[in-house]
């Protein structure tokens, strides 16, 4: 049997490479963080910016702050044990700083976490396998990939053989062939066993692990560099500054399924619009045929993407706005946390 796995994708991958280096990154998030049953302020909530390195926690007095930021669309994140996420998208102007007030609920734990130190249930553990392959995803990253708290995570299974996952904390992992320690806070998580499509959304936030013995960085480099072209993100990018066929993308467009890609055709036509400084949207009909030649590989990679929902709007970075925007299958299906990069990486300002 051909699996076909279609990956509802929400943000995924990396940065822009054609971002000029002499971006100014002069805007600011700051606010306070309260209980929203008591009203007192909550020290040491993780507050991050979503799917990159930039973060803080909150004081004794529950206030935070976050330098550096570029403008654009950026989504806050307040994250603490024993409180539900909560979530804040912004917009800033350049040299512009935002006003972000949370107040965090409770959570009622209605999931039973599953103790390292005792008996491990025997199913819990069959269905992590089947949970790591999804979320991390696979390809040379993923065997460097380690979740160091898998005793959060609650995993179920009904009738129909579809597993959900949900998470009583963050769950941190270490990604040694990216060099990046990331904490994960899971929103939603479902693999459709009938359709063999699989759906999540996660708010990530990457901390840079520390070279111990001296010439990992330039591994990591190298790994980075190899993870992000030809991605996702790398795509949507050479879209919107119409340079897919430099990048070395391939597109053809067609109505039907992806198995008839012989009635395909190659794009003859744009199929991105500027509608200012930080959005652009993204139209077209039916589903795109994706072929990228790897250097890596030294093969043709072959993706299909169809948007969810007519006029995806993406932000200057090649970022979605909207959660489950786009659904691609074949070789972007298997990205996964493995293969993602902090939203403003650039490979050239590494070298």
């Amino acid at each position: 049997m051909n699996l076909k796995i279609f990956l509802f994708v929400f943000l995924v991958l990396s940065s822009f490479p054609l971002i000029s280096v002499a971006q100014n990154y002069n805007c600011l998030v700051e606010g306070r963080i309260v209980s929203q049953s008591s009203g007192k302020p909550l020290e040491d909530v993780n507050v991050y910016i979503s799917n990159t390195e930039w973060g803080s926690t909150t004081n004794k007095d529950g206030y935070f702050k976050i330098k550096f930021l570029p403008f654009g669309n950026l989504t806050v994140v307040a994250s603490m044990v024993g409180y539900k996420l909560k979530t804040a998208n912004v917009t800033l102007k350049e040299k512009e700083a935002a006003l972000v007030n949370f107040m965090l609920e409770e959570k009622n734990y209605e999931i039973n976490p599953v103790i390292v130190t005792g008996k491990v249930p025997k199913d819990w553990l069959k269905n992590l396998e089947k949970f790591k392959e999804y979320f991390l995803g696979r390809g040379p990253n993923t065997d460097e990939c380690k979740i160091l708290n898998p005793e959060v995570i609650n995993l179920t299974r009904n009738e129909s053989g579809d597993l959900a996952a949900n998470a009583s904390s963050s769950i941190i992992i270490v990604n040694s062939a990216l060099g990046y320690k990331i904490r994960c806070d899971l929103v939603s998580f479902k693999w459709d066993e009938e359709k063999q499509a699989i759906q999540y959304i996660v708010e990530t936030y990457f901390n840079e692990l520390r070279d111990t013995v001296g010439n990992l960085k330039n591994e990591w480099i190298k790994n980075r560099e190899n993870t992000y072209y030809g991605s996702t993100t790398d795509f949507i990018r050479s879209l919107i500054h119409n340079t897919y066929r430099k990048e070395g993308f391939k597109i053809y467009r067609g109505i039907k399924q992806p198995s008839r890609y012989k009635s395909f055709y190659e794009l003859d036509s744009p199929i991105t619009k500027k509608i200012n400084e930080n959005y652009f949207e993204l139209n077209f009909n039916g589903y795109l045929r994706i072929e990228y030649n790897s250097d890596v590989s030294y093969k043709t990679e072959v993706s299909w993407v169809k948007l969810n929902f007519p006029g995806v709007l993406v932000d200057r970075f090649g970022f979605p706005v909207a959660p489950l925007a786009l659904i691609v299958s074949g070789n972007w299906t298997y990205s996964g946390i493995a293969n993602m990069l902090p939203k403003y990486y650039n490979p050239k300002e590494e070298k």
